[in-house]
């Protein structure tokens, strides 16, 4: 998507480059020269966000008033929170080198199995620790997970995280509010934000754990599609996952994308009513795990801490070989102090 030429500050922040551009607004790799050039992902929301001062506050409410979240696989916030740049909201999170998912998904299309599931089983430890702190996101789409690049230097492997957490109100009111009467079959695709839950998408219910859960099951599908997945119906929700004759692939000829155990967890991750979702992250992640063991031809990710994305490692940063060279070569030099004594 083509926004125009790159604005090189905006605020306090030097923007270097973008990250991620999508719908949503973009992401930028920013830093701060008045704080020894910290460097930062900084997210530039959308004017959908921001159309007015109610759809404003709503948004940076909902950002401000969110708990900071700390782990391995969530994107944390800076202690600077949500900023007002202007007429414009903006946040800025921890710089990780890496790429948006939608990004990937847009330069590789549809992933393998093996790779979709690394990617949500990563997604999953960040919503099981957040759950267990009382916080749900909401709104799990591509644009707001990020492929962090693997660096084996310093052994750190490649993973997924999260981010996004605050903003699914906000983002719900970007969409029409219609009624099944006025809106066909074939158009709930585009009146309906495809990741989230029947019950916030069509009854405005504040999203829950097995929202979550909806959502993750959500995410595999269009990882695993390389496209939005379609929900119909009403409420309007996913019907089928993959596989020869679903709702969204036009060729009847192309073999199952999924192993037939996993589509069956998927689909009641799916269901149109929550009670009949597993009742937790941790179930769902057990239940993906077990029907995979049981086929034979993909052999998931064996564990949840697996690394299985197939995708292709970007160079180091200008500059990010040389630290860890001198780094190496200072430890030699304190070590061979140490061992002289």
């Amino acid at each position: 998507m083509d926004r125009g030429p790159l604005p090189r500050r905006l605020g306090d922040f030097d923007l270097e480059t973008i990250v991620a551009d999508d719908d949503t607004g973009t992401t930028y790799r920013a830093s701060r020269p008045n704080l020894l050039d910290v460097r930062v992902c900084l997210r530039l929301f959308a004017g959908a966000y921001v159309h007015d001062e109610a759809a404003r506050l709503l948004l940076f409410t909902g950002l401000q008033d969110h708990p900071t979240l700390t782990h391995p696989n969530i994107l944390e916030v800076t202690a600077d929170g949500p900023l007002t740049l202007g007429g414009a909201i903006a946040l800025p999170v921890r710089w990780v080198r890496g790429r948006g998912l939608s990004a990937v998904l847009a330069a590789r299309g549809a992933m393998s199995w093996p790779a979709a599931c690394a990617i949500a089983l990563d997604v999953c430890q960040a919503l099981a620790h957040a759950h267990a702190r009382g916080v749900v996101h909401g709104d799990l789409r591509p644009e707001h997970c990020f492929v962090q690049d693997p660096l084996p230097a310093i052994g750190r492997e490649r993973r997924a995280l999260l981010t996004g957490f605050g903003v699914a109100a906000a983002y719900r009111t970007a969409f029409p509010r219609v009624a099944p009467d006025v809106v066909p079959d074939d158009a709930t695709r585009a009146a309906f934000p495809p990741h989230m839950s029947p019950e916030q998408a069509a009854r405005g219910c504040l999203p829950d754990v097995r929202s979550d859960i909806y959502g993750v099951a959500a995410l595999i599908v269009h990882l695993v599609t390389g496209a939005p997945p379609r929900a119909v119906g009403w409420p309007p929700a996913i019907e089928r996952v993959g596989g020869p004759a679903d709702s969204y692939r036009d060729d009847a000829d192309r073999p199952p994308v999924l192993p037939p155990a996993v589509e069956v967890e998927l689909l009641r991750a799916l269901s149109r009513d929550p009670a009949a979702r597993h009742p937790t992250i941790d179930a769902l992640v057990s239940a993906l795990v077990a029907a995979d063991e049981a086929a034979a031809e993909t052999a998931l990710a064996r564990r949840p801490t697996s690394r299985a994305f197939d995708l292709p490692i970007d160079p180091l940063e200008p500059g990010s070989l040389a630290f860890l060279t001198g780094a190496g070569y200072v430890f030699f030099l304190l070590l061979s102090q140490c061992l002289s004594r």
